[in-house]
Parts: C-alpha cells; structure tokens; sequence
C-alpha cells in the first residue's frame, strides 16, 4: 500500500498528463489486442 501510494504520489509530481496519456495508450493497445484475439 505504501509503495503505490508513493509511485502514484511520485507520478502525480512528476507529470499526470504524460503518465495518463501512456495509461490510455496501453488500454487501447490490451483493448485492440483483445477485439483481434477475438476476431
């Protein structure tokens, strides 16, 4: 618990948007791969 807080406190100081921008992109890329596994 204490370790995400501190890599989520560290992100959040460092740059939110660039972190959340390559959460997004990697949720994209699981989503695609998963519709083409599926189809």
């Amino acid at each position: 618990i204490n370790f995400t807080f501190r890599l989520t406190l560290s992100r959040r100081l460092s740059s939110p948007t660039l972190s959340e921008i390559y959460i997004q992109y990697t949720n994209i890329k699981h989503t695609y791969r998963y519709v083409f596994l599926l189809c």
